[in-house]
């Protein structure tokens, strides 16, 4: 959702250091997609904050037929 994603005081408070946050959603939209900072990314994703987020369908017979899946970050 918007109201999780994006920069700090632009869609969500910041989480300031020694606090934490957790994303819940329900996904309503399978695929692959990547999780990544918006604070300081050439830094940030440099030392590797970020990675992948997988979204398999409700109903398996939506799932796309493929011999190998891979992920490259």
């Amino acid at each position: 959702p918007n109201q999780m994603d994006g920069p700090a005081e632009i869609t969500q408070a910041p989480i300031e250091p020694g606090q934490t946050y957790s994303y819940e959603f329900s996904a309503t939209q399978h695929g692959t997609y990547f999780y990544h900072p918006h604070a300081k990314p050439d830094r940030t994703q440099a030392l590797g904050l970020y990675g992948a987020l997988i979204i398999d369908p409700a109903n398996p017979a939506d799932e796309v037929a493929a011999d190998h899946d891979y992920v490259i970050e």
